[in-house]
């Protein structure tokens, strides 16, 4: 019969460490896949589109993974900066003046 551990998921540092190791290669995985994905479709698109438009295929290529570097680098600088974020308190106060007190029955 197995120990029985209290809190139950409640396991040794040992055990731990050795479930911490699969989920970084997980993670790796699914961080390949992602990557993978984007310079796949990125290529498969420009390979399409390019020669339609009368480029090479190494130029729609280039170019294409140009404009989507482009647009991760200045997405990435906004969500890094947490640019356009409103306050919780602000957005409280603004559905309290226009939807006024929900509690208030009579």
């Amino acid at each position: 019969m197995t120990e029985r551990r209290w809190p139950p998921g409640a396991a040794s540092s040992a055990s731990r460490a050795l479930r911490r190791e699969p989920v970084k290669w997980r993670g790796c995985r699914r961080f390949g896949i992602v990557v993978g994905s984007i310079v796949g479709g990125t290529a498969a698109f420009a390979l399409l589109l390019g020669p339609c438009v009368g480029s090479s295929v190494s130029r729609a290529i280039s170019l294409g993974w140009y404009i989507v570097g482009s647009v991760l680098l200045i997405s990435g600088f906004f969500v890094g900066t947490g640019g356009l974020r409103v306050r919780r308190s602000e957005v409280e106060r603004v559905l309290i003046a226009m939807l006024g007190s929900v509690g208030d029955a009579g």
